[in-house]
């Protein structure tokens, strides 16, 4: 099972959690990626405060990261010119950087 690291509420950078999560299985157009790094923005600390969930509001435990990059290891349907085992960096428009 991999591990994310999972905001459990608003607040300072310990309500950041590590813990394991259900492996997402990509959707059309979509591919998974297993992360090797991720970017850290000042975007994700004003999120993780709560400083904006007016206009971003987040689901319970949400994984936090906009930026990833890493390796390619599934592909969903509909999805060309991308390979499993491509190295690829990404923005991620539904956040999910901080995660394996």
């Amino acid at each position: 099972m991999p591990k994310a690291i999972v905001l459990t509420t608003y607040g300072p950078p310990d309500v950041l959690v590590w813990r394991d999560v259900p492996l997402p299985e990509p959707g059309p157009g979509q591919v998974r990626i297993r992360v090797k790094a991720a970017g850290v923005s000042p975007t994700d600390a004003k999120i993780r405060r709560g400083d904006v969930q007016a206009v971003f509001p987040l689901p319970p435990e949400a994984i936090l990261g906009f930026e990833a990059a890493g390796v390619v290891d599934a592909i969903g349907p509909s999805v060309s010119g991308v390979h499993v085992g491509d190295n690829v960096a990404s923005l991620l428009a539904g956040l999910g950087g901080y995660a394996e």
